[in-house]
């Protein structure tokens, strides 16, 4: 973008007048200043500048986090008396002229007009505001171009970095090496994430797994085909990578593991506290070179609560996981597909994500989420119903504490066909030929509740 920059006079207009007239235009100045003074605060003071509030307005409010706001004046002394009109219900002013006010979730997008009111030896000050009231939360979708993975185009990705109707995320799900030899270097889809962050202007989000669904590991190294984290060679390879992540780019969000619970429910005890090693060291590491990273890893709710009886699973639930990670989680992730169990959106429980609190009360992260456009035995699914499950999502989570969610895929995945459980599960075909009602309700969302 071209900016045109107008060059400055060699001179003031009013330094080419005569005396006189440079004079009364002076005065003409003064004039004008006094009345635009006399509209912000009224007269009094005696020949003083009058009485006018100073501090920023504030424009925007979050239902996470109650908004508290100190109002400042122009002069000091005198005793003050602040007062609110036209406030949304609860918004309060103390005798100090502190602000405070928690918006409900009723509020959401709505912009109540507060005017604060200050008086002080007859003078009145006022100050008025436009709130766009927010959820707190961000949100995106999984990295899904067109086409993906077999014929998107360049355009593609450019059109899908680009879009902010999903939200401001775009999560990168990946492998934490590219191959064995190349262990201990950051993963190339890493590094795109971060590069095409800064050309487009998306949030990105990275997660570096290490076992698949099933829980099978990748953790052999060039010299001992220990599959586990008791392979040193592997455990120095991890953390030389994060640590090199951390150091060069310091990502605003990085999970370790994705759908780590599943490691656990096939693997021993003693592998899976190897693991919890690993990833506090990890963690601190991450710190120690980019304090602001959240750090976090993620487990499949449906998994840990017990659930999952149309994937034929029957695990005991493992609550404990999330507390065998000690202090070092700045959130809780989770992958989340309700109709795992469900055949509707209305059928999920009203405790469903609530229940959480029970063993974490920090943030949230839903790292994917989804419902299928169509019913593919034994998996039930609609059109209708994937769009009402955003809706229920949201309706479900109001009073936890969302740092991020993100919809598993803008497009469906081209090989869908061979994992039935997740055929037509993305906001549009794909091709892009069509587009689904949860698209347009997810969108709603995010113009919403996206801070």
């Amino acid at each position: 973008m071209q900016v045109s920059h107008r060059k400055p006079p060699s001179r003031l207009a009013s330094d080419s007048l005569p005396r006189r007239t440079a004079c009364a235009a002076h005065l003409y100045l003064a004039l004008c200043l006094s009345a635009v003074l006399t509209a912000v605060g009224c007269g009094g003071g005696g020949g003083t500048a009058a009485l006018a509030i100073t501090s920023v307005r504030v424009s925007e409010a979050s239902t996470r986090s109650p908004l508290s706001h100190q109002v400042t004046l122009s002069k000091a002394g005198g005793s003050v008396a602040y007062s609110l009109q036209a406030a949304p219900t609860g918004m309060s002013i103390s005798p100090t002229g502190l602000v405070t006010w928690t918006p409900s979730l009723s509020e959401l997008g709505t912009v109540p007009t507060p005017t604060i009111v200050a008086t002080r030896d007859g003078e009145t000050a006022t100050q008025a505001w436009t709130l766009r009231v927010h959820q707190g939360v961000r949100m995106g979708v999984t990295l899904s171009p067109r086409g993906h993975t077999n014929a998107s185009t360049e355009q593609d990705y450019l059109n899908h970095f680009q879009n902010r109707s999903n939200g401001k995320v775009v999560a990168f799900h990946g492998k934490w090496r590219d191959s064995v030899s190349s262990a201990g270097s950051i993963p190339a889809l890493a590094l795109l994430a971060l590069s095409e962050s800064k050309k487009n202007g998306y949030i990105p989000v990275i997660g570096l797994g290490w076992s698949d669904g099933n829980g099978s590991p990748d953790l052999t190294s060039d010299s001992n085909s220990d599959n586990s984290w008791n392979n040193p060679e592997t455990r120095s390879e991890f953390l030389a990578m994060v640590e090199a992540l951390a150091r060069d780019h310091a990502p605003s969000y990085l999970f370790l593991g994705n759908e780590v619970n599943s490691y656990y429910v096939t693997h021993s005890q003693g592998e899976w506290t190897k693991w919890i090693e690993v990833y506090q060291a990890a963690y601190d590491v991450i710190k120690a070179a980019s304090p602001s990273t959240f750090v976090f890893t993620t487990f499949n709710l449906e998994k840990m609560a017990g659930g999952g009886a149309k994937n034929g699973w029957a695990y005991a639930p493992h609550w404990q996981l999330i507390a065998d990670h000690g202090s070092k989680l700045d959130g809780v992730g989770f992958t989340s597909y309700p109709y795992f169990d469900f055949d509707t959106p209305s059928a999920i429980s009203a405790d469903y994500y609530t229940r959480i609190e029970s063993y974490w009360t920090g943030p949230l992260l839903f790292t994917e989420l989804g419902w299928k456009a169509s019913a593919t035995v034994p998996y039930a699914g609609s059109e209708a119903d994937q769009a009402a499950f955003v809706s229920r999502f949201f309706e479900l989570t109001g009073q936890v504490d969302l740092e991020y969610v993100a919809w598993l895929f803008e497009h469906d995945w081209h090989n869908q066909a061979s994992v039935p459980a997740f055929i037509d599960i993305g906001f549009k075909d794909n091709l892009g030929n069509q587009t689904r009602m949860a698209a347009t309700r997810w969108a709603e969302a995010v113009s919403l509740r996206e801070r």
